[in-house]
């Protein structure tokens, strides 16, 4: 069977044929899944996708489980179909590379681990002066280490959200933006620190002096707690600002938040009277804890104070005293609690009670690099937006867990025309390339300003939906023409409806699928982009192909243009 489809300015085919697929297939399949599992349609309620981290020990991640060894409770009811899986791991070294003019997005054709995309953000706003300084240092080391893969942004938090450098690959260009940033001490940290005066030494009636200093320190106090407020309410902004800049890139990124942090009572419910601005600044970190879910962005907490023993000497001179002064010790255990609660919510790690940072960053890194993705549709019928409770364990009872813990149930519309171009949308201004869909493309060029692509794509990784007899799926792709200063000069859309009956199903899991697509191409256009979207699971997968790099092929490989719509059984 073959299905040959007229749209303006752009031709594709969709080809049945096992020596077109398996050549663009390259043996493997984008994705583990099995052809046999049931196929279930969905149209009542949305998919909820959860990065899941499975570590034997810290630092010592299990990436050889499968979907059906994990088990996945909403509100402690066990759900019967995990919709959706995949599993980032270390890919196998590859003796032979891709064929020229091959490019794909699968890592495990590339001979790459599928690196990570990690923010790193300096908190001067939550950190004393001396504890950034070590920090900093202890950060330009690690960035010196990083891997080729590893994307990486910089960004850096004073009284407002500074961006030091956007997502890069390149270390040295790291390193030099951490280094122009020197560590500064805010008004409002210092605010929040008063210095205690002892009055008492300046002689005179003790009891005079110590009205006077109980009255001055319960001031004091006040002015510090309103300073602690308004770093909060600047740090919940902040914290929103980032997700919402790394909304469009693919998969699981990781916050390596290097802070001071502040207390505990902010996060969760505000004991006593709270005031209208405690209750706010409570409000907009549950909101910044939420945006950092929708776009699966983990929080790695660092507590930059490292160990503290000797207050008012650097961390690295400290020595352990056996006694510590008890109103010290509760605020820092306060402020820890504040780093494990914001890490624990998005999924991800705190890290305390240690001065290697170096280590830290290295653990929230591999964590990107090694994470399962498991996505569900929830069984209960009240999308209400209330908060759901999510659990998640392995069948084998292996290692330990790391997700984040839950889900607002708010009601989406069923998968539209609006919400898969927006899907496309953000994959084609991502920084990176998507991955969600395993795709190959191979390009040849036709002439100067004709391009012809074969994308291949395994079935066996859409989320097919069942009608009697039929199986059907909706794929919407687009194509965008960039020049070298990243301008879009081009882009044009694409919608694919796909529906086979159980015969030719089997057929297309064996052969894979295969689109043949001819772009005209402008002439100043340095690069393609192909997005691919699958509506059900509103999963993308996008490649990336430098256009002056491909090599021209002979005139008579040029194919013949189809007519208008045919279908040949």
């Amino acid at each position: 069977m073959a299905v040959w489809i007229e749209i303006p300015a752009l031709w594709l085919a969709l080809v049945l044929a096992p020596s077109v697929a398996r050549s663009q297939t390259v043996n493997e399949s984008p994705s583990p899944a099995a052809p046999q599992e049931p196929l279930v349609i969905r149209s009542y309620t949305r998919l909820v996708q959860l990065s899941v981290v499975v570590e034997h020990k810290p630092g010592l991640p299990i990436n050889d489980l499968k979907r059906e060894d994990f088990v996945v409770y909403d509100e402690g009811k066990e759900q019967s179909i995990i919709a959706y899986f995949s599993a980032e791991k270390p890919a196998p070294v590859v003796s032979c590379p891709l064929p020229p003019d091959v490019f794909t997005n699968r890592f495990d054709l590339k001979g790459e681990d599928p690196g990570s995309v990690t923010v790193v953000l300096f908190d001067a706003l939550n950190t004393d002066g001396t504890d950034q300084i070590r920090v900093r240092s202890q950060v330009l080391r690690f960035l010196q280490t990083l891997k080729p893969q590893d994307h990486v942004a910089i960004y850096a938090l004073t009284t407002k959200l500074l961006m030091l450098h956007d997502f890069t690959q390149d270390a040295e260009a790291l390193v030099a933006a951490a280094r122009n940033f020197s560590p500064r001490q805010s008004a409002l940290f210092d605010a929040s620190h008063p210095e205690q005066v002892d009055f008492s030494k300046l002689g005179g009636d003790p009891k005079l002096w110590a009205n006077f200093q109980q009255h001055l320190d319960a001031a004091d106090q006040q002015i510090a707690w309103q300073a602690v407020v308004d770093r909060a309410e600047r740090t919940a902004s902040a914290l929103a600002e980032i997700a919402q800049h790394v909304y469009g890139i693919p998969g699981r990124k990781s916050l390596v938040w290097v802070s001071g942090g502040f207390p505990l009572q902010l996060i969760n419910q505000v004991i006593g009277n709270p005031s209208v601005d405690e209750v706010s600044a409570a409000r907009n970190i549950n909101d910044a804890v939420e945006a950092l879910n929708r776009t699966n962005l983990a929080i790695y907490a660092v507590d930059a104070h490292g160990v503290e023993i000797n207050p008012g000497m650097g961390v690295d001179s400290r020595s352990y005293r056996s006694k510590q002064d008890a109103q010290a010790f509760f605020t820092r255990q306060d402020t820890r609690d504040s780093l494990r609660s914001l890490a624990d919510a998005t999924g991800g790690a705190a890290f305390y009670g240690s001065n290697d940072v170096r280590d830290a960053m290295r653990r929230a890194f591999d964590d990107g690099r090694f994470a399962y993705t498991i996505g569900f549709y929830p069984d209960h019928r009240h999308w209400d937006g209330k908060y759901h409770h999510i659990k998640i364990r392995v069948l084998s009872g292996r290692g330990h867990l790391r997700y984040r813990r839950g889900y607002f149930a708010t009601q989406e519309t069923s998968n539209t025309h609006e919400k898969a171009s927006a899907a496309l949308h953000d994959a084609i201004l991502s920084p990176l390339d998507a991955t969600n869909l395993g795709i190959v493309i191979t390009a040849r060029r036709l002439s100067d300003r004709n391009l012809q692509l074969q994308i291949a794509l395994d079935p066996k990784q859409f989320l097919w939906q069942e009608s009697g007899d039929r199986l059907t799926d909706t794929l919407d792709l687009l194509y965008t023409q960039r020049e070298s200063s990243g301008m879009i000069l081009r882009a044009e859309s694409q919608h694919l409806e796909l529906n086979f009956n159980h015969e030719q199903y089997q057929r297309l899991v064996q052969t894979g699928l295969t689109l043949r697509q001819t772009i005209p191409m402008k002439s100043l256009a340095t690069e393609l982009r192909v997005a691919v979207r699958d509506a059900g699971p509103a999963a993308v997968g996008s490649v990336t192909i430098p256009v002056r790099s491909l090599t021209a092929s002979d005139a008579t490989d040029t194919p013949q243009l189809p007519g208008p719509l045919k279908v040949r059984p």
